[in-house]
């Protein structure tokens, strides 16, 4: 039954034939419609019941048989006609022809509506990527698919798991039995594997495009890939590190940056970790003709000049940074590759859009993955594969003039200024000393100096 006979059925009740049958009706409140168009209004439309219309016609208007039951007040109507009654039945039939022309245009529309669904349903069946029906987009696709499941196996050999062909479980579970193959696009036998990416078409596979590769895992490579990943970049981002820093490096975070992430909304997750802050730095020197230190002067950790939200320098483990960094990626869909490493890049002029073409390895050696982007951007640091590719030099004026031992515990001291940074000379050497997390201090010795007589910098 379509939409117009289900509507006439509950609106007038009982079977309606379009041609004529059985009506019960009641036109009573017919009489307290004096505008026409009150009929088109969906408010008083399916809550007032039009009158019968005349013998020998249907509710529509048309002619039919068939017997009508009508209330009793009927008798007055057919008795004698009036110019009142006839226009009042003409009003009707316009009401009922415009409701049967509103019907069929619905159903014409829904009819529409269900031909495209079921054509994108089996659009969809056939190419599960969308609208991109070409091979080329198909076989990267499923390189993609190939080679993360090649790193789930090889990640489960290394924990001694389970080492199936995953790829082909995953292929099945996602496309069932039936598809398309990849290469000829012609339907595959039931049984068969939907794509094949075997490892003798990898030569052929054309490399996967990405917006931006970012080389490194740092803070400064973090923070740009964080961005990129929020505004729906394609990033391809590696570090040929397995895990984020395990001791520390770079640990501060000045107070303009501290407002940098709390306008990203990661200032919380570095707070969870109780960093220490940093109000001031206190210098300590010898005495003059005497034994011993003394404080000779503090200096603010922010400045007044500087317009900073948080005065102060927050001091926490690199590794604990990064990890806020690499769980907000994550979240937006963005996955670090480690532990890979860039092995070279070039402007091929191959293509306009994506110009760098970029070859990488795993450290390993044993799996190799050539991409091309629009940007490449180093985060390498000091030894720096890019920089030093494109003969980018760093000039020291006194490369190294220090050799530092580094040391970080929890420290039981008298000393007053235990909990702020200090830098401490004596005549015995030199001494630096910063506040951590977790109630740890960082002390920074002085091992050699190049006003040393027998000075080398690599002496242990």
């Amino acid at each position: 039954m379509d939409r117009l006979a289900r509507d006439a059925q509950r609106v007038y009740g009982g079977p309606t034939g379009y041609g004529g049958g059985e009506q019960q009706h009641s036109h009573r409140t017919y009489s307290t419609l004096r505008d026409p168009d009150q009929y088109n209004d969906p408010r008083t439309r399916r809550s007032l019941a039009p009158s019968p219309p005349p013998a020998g016609r249907n509710i529509f208007g048309f002619g039919g048989g068939g017997r009508r039951r009508s209330s009793h007040h009927h008798h007055r109507a057919a008795r004698s006609p009036s110019p009142r009654r006839d226009r009042g039945e003409a009003e009707r039939a316009r009401f009922h022809q415009g409701q049967l022309n509103l019907y069929r245009e619905d159903n014409r529309a829904a009819g529409e509506r269900s031909l495209e669904e079921n054509s994108r349903r089996r659009s969809v069946a056939r190419d599960p990527y969308g609208s991109r029906n070409d091979d080329g987009f198909r076989r990267r696709y499923h390189e993609g698919e190939l080679t993360r499941h090649r790193e789930s196996n090889r990640r489960a050999a290394a924990e001694g798991g389970d080492t199936r062909d995953l790829l082909r479980e995953d292929v099945m579970r996602r496309y069932g039995r039936m598809g398309e193959s990849v290469t000829t696009g012609l339907p595959v036998a039931e049984g068969e594997l939907f794509c094949s990416c075997s490892p003798t078409t990898e030569a052929t596979m054309a490399p996967e495009n990405y917006d931006i590769v970012i080389v490194g895992a740092g803070p400064v490579g973090l923070l740009l890939s964080t961005c990129l990943a929020r505004w729906n970049y394609k990033i391809k981002h590696i570090d040929m590190r397995a895990e984020p820093t395990p001791t520390g490096r770079a640990d501060g975070i000045q107070p303009r940056s501290l407002d940098l992430l709390r306008n990203m909304g990661l200032k919380r997750a570095i707070m969870e970790n109780e960093p220490a802050k940093v109000y001031e730095v206190a210098f300590w020197d010898p005495k003059n003709g005497q034994k011993g230190i003394h404080r000779t002067g503090t200096w603010a950790s922010c400045p007044a000049f500087i317009d900073a939200r948080y005065p102060f320098t927050t001091l926490l483990h690199q590794g604990l940074i990064e990890r806020v960094f690499i769980k907000d990626m994550e979240d937006n869909g963005v996955h670090l590759q480690r532990p890979w490493r860039i092995t070279g890049f070039e402007n091929d002029g191959k293509d306009i859009t994506y110009p760098v073409r970029v070859s990488m390895t795993h450290v390993d050696g044993k799996e190799t993955e050539e991409v091309r982007a629009k940007y490449l951007f180093s985060g390498e640091g000091a030894r720096s594969f890019v920089r030093e590719q494109l003969g980018v030099k760093i000039t020291h004026k006194d490369p190294i003039a220090h050799v530092w031992g580094v040391m970080d515990g929890v420290v039981r001291t008298n000393f007053p200024d235990i909990k702020m940074k200090c830098t401490i000379h004596s005549d015995a050497g030199s001494i630096m000393i910063i506040p951590r997390e977790a109630n740890m201090v960082r002390l920074y010795v002085q091992v050699a100096s190049s006003t040393d007589a027998d000075w080398d910098p690599r002496k242990q």
